[in-house]
């Protein structure tokens, strides 16, 4: 075949392939080659439809003769490399796309592919160079630009990556995979909303982008618009069901719904996709909890500690995080184990050594002390139930009060008497953990506390950056922080005696009374109250625990249900919004199993505040949980006037109980061990003389009782503060203090 009738087969080839019929380009190149053997373009042609067709042995065979035809080819060299790279032969792939340079030092695409190479390779910064090198050769070449900035993100260096995305974008504005990136690093850059912008728009160029539902599912979650969030999650498991990260954080949300039982099984489908993601283990764990299915409780319990043995042994962070630790029957120490690997992973993943600026050997010209509030709790949730009326006790001549909240405004009473009494209420919702250091750094901040710790959708990661220069843990975290960035806890010597000290990364600061304040809500009890209103019998002694389900654990269960046997008539009134008809079934099986009609259960629903409080006069005795005891929930029994009784274990979580009882006045009720608990039970059951008194006393106590004097205790903690600033502008590193009244 002469060279100008080639050419021109060569050229009708080319031309049927671009437009999509294949099987008639292929078929002229193998006449082509049928002439001439060493037709390199066709050979060519013909690797280039095997690849597309994922045949890749056999267009490894077409583009090798082509570059045995065409040896200076450079095209030809790169297309080898790239079949090399996707059958995972990076040798001969790098050989290959060094080949191409040689024969054509400006070829972008070489270039390109190199980059690709060494980010496979884990190479940043030669990555970054044959990147670099891919956009001079080309200008306009928007895959590297992308790429590039893909690099950056992974040198952290997100401002590039920024600038780098946005030069892909400036030359193909449709680029779903560029506004994916970029959308990614405004998020590590704090912009969150930014990210969702342009998450949507990597989805309405890619409407099938799994990943981009996926993260701006994340965005959403990172400002509370959790409905947002779990539209996201459920359109990414739709385009991507058999994604066991997808599922599980799918699960997540589905149980911020209450949606019970569809979490488990979306959890269930994620282990069983994937049987050693233990992230979606751990929350399927949690959603067994909040439901009360023990049916493998303590296999599951032994699966989690394993899996935390395993990975704490090799410096790893384990599954299990440090609030679920808390809800299960571990020891201290293994408490300590798992917040110490989480709190480091946190510190590695904010990058941030220290925000604050103050320095020991320099002078404060502050007149008052400036002292930090963060949580994400001021809303209609317990926290606030707790400290409506603190912030505003404050001495306003001593201290300077700075509350920080990142949660959604509701309108309930508690969040506006927040915000009216504090000082300086800033709210900092949608900011993400580095912004919200930032900002808490640039008020200079004294002593910065923190009143979640790793409950909710906390910031624990602002902590870790050093926002302040005294940190510490307050009320909302039942444990150890286990973090060198929090100096002190706030505690009382029944929650943590001196000897607990070791198996706490902070120091004591022991309050004379309780660690925990209660807030006397205003009430109208006036009216009588109708047992029956309430799904309660008509007669008979009324058990009850208004705790959230995941507290209720098979032990504990187990002994409220010997009390119920041996009081005859009596009922166990529980909260049932806090695991729906799922937990109801459950628990009435588990009752059925003990030997105890299922119709001695009673759940209540949910009410309003004000109906709430009230019901709680037609309750005779509140049972305390066990592993994890009732905090707001108990102080809210005992400013009613409902007796509680507890047993104090050997954690932090499980002794609050007994704190409150010390600091209400009522230190009878606390059973020294799970035998006593059950009798102490029994006996206050047959002695309405006796539970009268202790009625009686509790609301005689109310206005003199240290648990409910806001006043009392804010000044206690002042007294504390002092303390931590005078220790450390000596120089000296934190201390255990017990506070003197």
């Amino acid at each position: 075949m002469d060279p100008y009738q080639a050419e021109k087969f060569r050229n009708e080839a080319y031309a049927r392939f671009q437009s999509g019929n294949i099987d008639e380009a292929r078929e002229i190149a193998l006449k082509i080659l049928d002439k001439a053997p060493e037709h390199g373009d066709s050979l060519y042609l013909l690797g280039v439809i095997s690849h597309g067709e994922k045949k890749i042995k056999e267009a490894l065979e077409w583009i090798s003769k082509a570059v045995q035809s065409a040896p200076k080819n450079a095209v030809f060299w790169n297309s080898l490399g790239e079949l090399h790279l996707d059958n995972e032969n990076q040798k001969d792939a790098e050989y290959s796309f060094q080949q191409s340079i040689i024969y054509d030092p400006g070829y972008a695409r070489a270039f390109n592919n190199l980059g690709r190479l060494k980010m496979l390779q884990k190479d940043n910064a030669l990555a970054r160079l044959f990147f670099e090198k891919a956009t001079l050769a080309n200008p306009n070449y928007a895959i590297a630009f992308n790429n590039l900035g893909v690099v950056f993100q992974g040198l952290r260096l997100h401002d590039d990556a920024k600038v780098s995305f946005g030069k892909a974008l400036n030359i193909r504005p449709n680029y779903p995979e560029a506004h994916f990136n970029i959308a990614n690093t405004l998020f590590n850059l704090g912009d969150v909303f930014g990210a969702i912008e342009h998450y949507q728009k990597a989805i309405n160029n890619k409407p099938d982008y799994a990943k981009a539902y996926f993260q701006m599912g994340l965005s959403f979650q990172q400002l509370r618009r959790d409905f947002d969030a779990l539209v996201c999650f459920q359109n990414a498991v739709k385009l991507n069901p058999n994604d066991a990260e997808m599922l599980t954080k799918l699960g997540d949300h589905l149980l911020v719904k209450q949606d019970w039982k569809e979490a488990i099984e979306v959890l269930e489908k994620a282990i069983e996709i994937n049987p050693n993601a233990m992230e979606g283990f751990t929350r399927l764990c949690h959603a067994r909890q909040l439901v009360c299915d023990w049916s493998s409780y303590q296999d599951d319990l032994d699966l989690l500690w394993k899996d935390a043995e395993i990975k704490i042994g090799k410096g790893e962070c384990p599954a299990v995080g440090p609030f679920q630790s808390l809800t299960v029957p571990w020891s201290l120490d293994r408490l300590q184990m798992i917040a110490r690997m989480h709190s480091a992973k946190t510190k590695v993943e904010i990058g941030v050594e220290k925000l604050h600026q103050f320095d020991v050997s320099k002078n404060d010209s502050s007149s008052r002390l400036r002292i930090g509030y963060l949580s994400g709790d001021f809303y209609n949730h317990p926290v606030s139930h707790l400290l409506h009326g603190f912030f505003g006790r404050h001495d306003l001549k001593k201290f300077e009060v700075f509350v920080y909240s990142f949660s959604q405004k509701d309108d309930s009473d508690f969040r506006k008497r927040i915000e009216n009494e504090s000082e300086h209420f800033i709210n900092v919702a949608g900011k993400n953990s580095k912004e919200i250091g930032q900002q808490i750094a640039s008020d200079n901040i004294h002593i910065l506390v923190d009143l979640m710790g790793y409950t909710g959708f906390n910031r624990v990661a602002s902590f870790a950056m050093r926002s302040a220069p005294i940190q510490v843990s307050f009320l909302g975290m039942l444990g150890t922080m286990g973090a060198d960035f929090f100096d002190y806890i706030i505690t009382d010597s029944f929650l943590t005696p001196e000897d607990y000290q070791v198996y706490f990364d902070e120091k004591f600061v022991v309050m004379p009374h309780s660690y925990l304040i209660a807030e006397l809500e205003p009430e109208d009890l006036s009216g009588k109250v109708d047992r029956e209103k309430y799904g309660l019998p008509a007669s008979g002694f009324v058990f009850c625990s208004f705790n959230n389900s995941y507290k209720i654990e098979p032990s504990g269960f187990s002994i409220w249900m010997r009390i119920l046997k041996q009081v005859p008539g009596s009922v166990l009134w529980l909260a049932g919004q806090s695991g729906g008809a799922l937990l109801e079934q459950n628990l009435r099986k588990e009752a059925t199993r003990c030997g105890v009609d299922d119709s001695r259960l009673i759940f209540a629903g949910f009410l309003s505040r004000n109906e709430h409080l009230k019901r709680h006069q037609v309750a005779d005795l509140f049972l305390d949980s066990f592993v994890y005891n009732a905090a707001a929930t108990s102080s809210l029994a005992l400013q009613l006037g409902l007796p509680v009784i507890t047993c104090p274990g050997d954690t932090f979580a499980s002794r609050v109980g007994a704190s409150l009882l010390n600091s209400a006045g009522l230190s009878e009720c606390i059973a020294k061990d799970p035998t006593e608990y059950e009798s102490l039970a029994v006996k206050l059951a047959n002695d309405p003389n006796l539970l009268q008194l202790f009625r009686t006393r509790l609301l005689d106590n109310r206005s003199k009782s240290p648990l409910f004097d806001t006043s009392r205790f804010v000044g206690n903690l002042e007294k504390a503060y002092s303390f931590m600033w005078k220790n450390y502008k000596a120089g000296n590193t934190p201390k255990p203090h017990k506070v003197q009244e």
